[in-house]
């Protein structure tokens, strides 16, 4: 067998990866409006890194199973190999993990900016201010709560209730879309488009619902069946969900689309109310 120059070696795997390879995920995203607010700055770096970590794993994933196929010489293969499909579930878990980063940071960095600046806002703060300081039957003020208020750190009640608000936001997890309505709801987005994108539906059959389902599959059962759903022979290659690479994609896209389209929105009011101060 004719030993191959390392010329010869690098010409072979550039195409073997360039063949088939899948477009450019962040080529097809939902990219960033210009002269970002420095209160979007963390959330954007977060999603960055999130969409560059996830492309990498449908890359690598790509790569793997065409690997597969011309090793075990399975050309006519309809889906992807096992061995390849951890690299999918990679891919959502950074998609999902990034997209829950970055939207805690921009609830830290910009919620209370926005507060000062933005009447929604304004008015959902009051909101949480109202119900942080009653009482347990809610018609009264509770003055356990009122003094610890009063006495937490902030320049301004505002700035105290505010801070609290982040807190109370940024607690759990953004894995879900009713999470995600109650942050943009915060945030004061409410661009029909993007609101209509994250609301919660009954059948969860919206896209992004997919996805959160999805990455929960694989971050809470490691994409394991229950022993019902597994084919009667029970094997040890058909305990796990299997992932087809264009469904995840699609997962991704969304994911970071939606993402982004919120830093955007928030953007883009901090930048006006500013412009219009000037």
């Amino acid at each position: 067998m004719a030993t191959l120059s390392d010329h010869e070696l690098h010409l072979a795997a550039h195409n073997f990866l360039s063949e088939g390879m899948p477009v450019d995920l962040r080529s097809k995203l939902v990219g960033q409006i210009s002269n970002m607010p420095v209160e979007c700055v963390e959330a954007q770096n977060a999603k960055s890194a999130a969409e560059n970590a996830s492309d990498h794993m449908l890359i690598y994933a790509n790569a793997i199973d065409r690997l597969l196929r011309f090793g075990l010489q399975e050309f006519d293969r309809a889906d992807s190999h096992p061995h390849s499909e951890d690299l999918y579930r990679a891919a959502i878990m950074f998609a999902g993990a990034g997209l829950d980063r970055a939207l805690k940071a921009l609830v830290a960095d910009a919620l209370p900016a926005l507060a000062k600046v933005d009447e929604v806002v304004q008015v959902k703060l009051s909101i949480f201010a109202e119900a942080a300081i009653s009482d347990s039957g809610g018609v009264g003020v509770s003055p356990v709560a009122l003094v610890k208020f009063l006495l937490g750190s902030g320049a301004s009640p505002r700035e105290v209730f505010a801070e609290n608000w982040v807190q109370s936001l940024t607690a759990g997890s953004a894995q879900s879309t009713q999470r995600l309505e109650e942050i943009a709801g915060a945030l004061g987005v409410t661009e029909p488009a993007i609101r209509k994108r994250i609301k919660a539906t009954k059948t969860k059959s919206s896209m992004l619902e997919k996805a959160f389902v999805a990455r929960n599959q694989v971050a809470h059962d490691l994409d394991i069946l229950r022993p019902w759903d597994r084919s009667s022979d029970d094997s040890k290659s058909d305990i796990q969900r299997r992932r087809d690479a264009a469904e995840i994609r699609d997962y991704v896209t969304e994911l970071m689309d939606v993402c982004q389209l919120m830093i955007n929105d928030v953007g883009r009011r901090l930048g006006g109310a500013r412009t219009s101060i000037q």
